[in-house]
């Protein structure tokens, strides 16, 4: 299994929509693994990751 360094490591994967700016990187992809899902989203200061999204499903019974 390779070795994957949260603070130097490389972020492989990009978004450039405002207000939603990012890079990232599937870091059990990047250690070789296949049973660890983990990533990793470097935001700059004012940005958010993803829109917020609402449920207003319900459940009966």
């Amino acid at each position: 299994m390779k070795v994957f360094n949260l603070f130097d490591g490389d972020l492989d994967k990009r978004r450039d929509r405002p207000g939603f700016s990012w890079t990232a990187v599937t870091v059990g992809a990047a250690i070789g693994g296949k049973l660890i899902g983990a990533s990793l989203y470097e935001l700059e200061p004012g940005e958010k990751s993803f829109p917020t999204t609402t449920s207003t499903a319900t459940r009966n019974g």
